[in-house]
């Protein structure tokens, strides 16, 4: 009779984790170390009285355009961007801006990627894979070992 060989359903289950966590981890790199990150500002505007906003005309030019491409007169609005330099002007923004007669306060919004969660996750999985595959190699040695002293 010949031999055959059988694969335990831990050692599948130990393999499938492993390489899945390897996966999301390689994802998560790539991702994390690809991706723009995208930062901008939201413009709202404000009901009350503010004699400290910046007139929109004293703005540089620059800005103007930013808060321009942000702004829906009278509805909250926001403009996310990619570039640093155009992240940079946005930051120098003041925190409230008088357009058109209404005040508008600004801040700064981010868009924070999920993704970076994806590596430590992908460690997490393909730890849990190596536990599994250890665990079944050791019973499977324990089997043996059990094995040897029973016919012995």
């Amino acid at each position: 009779m010949a031999p055959t060989v059988t694969i335990r359903v831990s050692v599948v289950i130990g393999i499938v984790l492993l390489v899945a966590g390897g996966g999301l981890y390689g994802y998560g790199a790539y991702d994390s170390a690809t991706i723009d990150r995208e930062a901008g500002i939201d413009v709202t505007p404000t009901s009350q009285p503010n004699t400290t906003a910046t007139n929109f005309s004293d703005l540089p030019r620059e800005q103007r355009a930013l808060f321009l491409l942000a702004v829906e007169p009278g509805q909250d609005g926001q403009f996310m961007i990619t570039d640093e330099e155009l992240q940079d002007l946005a930051s120098e923004l003041p925190y409230s801006v008088r357009y058109n007669g209404t005040v508008y306060d600004v801040s700064g919004a981010h868009v924070d990627v999920v993704s970076s969660l994806f590596q430590p996750f992908g460690i997490l999985v393909a730890v849990i894979g190596a536990v599994v595959l250890l665990g079944a190699a050791v019973s499977s040695i324990f089997r043996r070992i059990r094995e040897y002293k029973m016919h012995s």
